[in-house]
């Protein structure tokens, strides 16, 4: 998750997803991007656990050797799908930002930070509401503080990723261990999302026992076809293999 980030500075970005945390402290170098640290975090049973972080000892032991090693840096962190909500609506439908707010109501369940944004698409314009859970936000936000950063921002995953979609239309597909996020994507629109209760574990023993192969050819495999975690290939995009 690279958002906006400035090309003199470092920030710490934080991926949050179902059962692991990806850390990253990136810096932007002419056209490229430089990752100075990498670290990951896997938690079994979840990060979060109605809104609260299973273990946020171990997040924290991370940012502070970040912290430690770079200073306080800028913080971008991610809320899982399991706490985000996504609706794309027409925005000619609605005349004021408060019939907007009504709406975000009836569609979200539960008290959430909104992140709206207007885009066209063909011919017509159509507003992307994103919304993530109040209670999983501040539990994140006050950990990351906590450590010792002062400048922390926090979106729903759904919306960084939309970073990746560099054609007008786009469907990506992020593997991690135990489910696959599918993004719909538009330009860099995410118009709507979905999780799939298979993951990285259930691909290694399905290819294991269609083709006979260990876990080392298995990987291989895998990474063949951009589904291994660590690199991230960009996209995730895989042909042929989940069927």
């Amino acid at each position: 998750m690279v958002f906006g980030l400035s090309p003199k500075l470092r920030f710490v970005c934080i991926d949050i997803q179902f059962d692991e945390v990806y850390f990253a402290v990136v810096r932007k170098v002419g056209d490229f991007f430089e990752i100075d640290f990498t670290e990951r975090v896997q938690i079994e049973g979840g990060i979060f656990e109605e809104s609260r972080l299973r273990t946020p000892g171990k997040v924290r032991d991370v940012l502070q050797v970040i912290h430690k090693k770079f200073g306080a840096l800028s913080v971008l962190a991610s809320v899982p799908e399991h706490f985000c909500y996504a609706a794309l609506l027409p925005s000619e439908t609605y005349s004021s930002t408060r019939q907007i707010q009504n709406e975000v109501s009836t569609l979200v369940s539960t008290s959430s930070y909104v992140w709206m944004s207007t885009f066209q698409k063909n011919t017509s314009s159509y507003m992307a509401l994103h919304a993530a859970e109040k209670e999983a936000c501040n539990t994140l936000y006050t950990l990351i503080k906590t450590a010792g950063f002062n400048t922390v921002a926090i979106y729903p995953r759904a919306l960084v990723l939309s970073e990746l979609a560099v054609t007008a239309e786009a469907l990506v597909c992020d593997f991690g261990r135990k489910q696959t996020a599918l993004f719909s994507m538009h330009h860099t629109y995410t118009v709507g999302f979905s999780l799939v209760p298979y993951g990285v574990d259930w691909l290694h023993e399905k290819v294991k026992n269609r083709f006979s192969l260990d876990a080392g050819e298995v990987q291989e495999v895998l990474t063949a076809y951009g589904t291994d975690v660590l690199p991230r290939k960009e996209g995730h995009l895989v042909h042929g293999i989940v069927h």
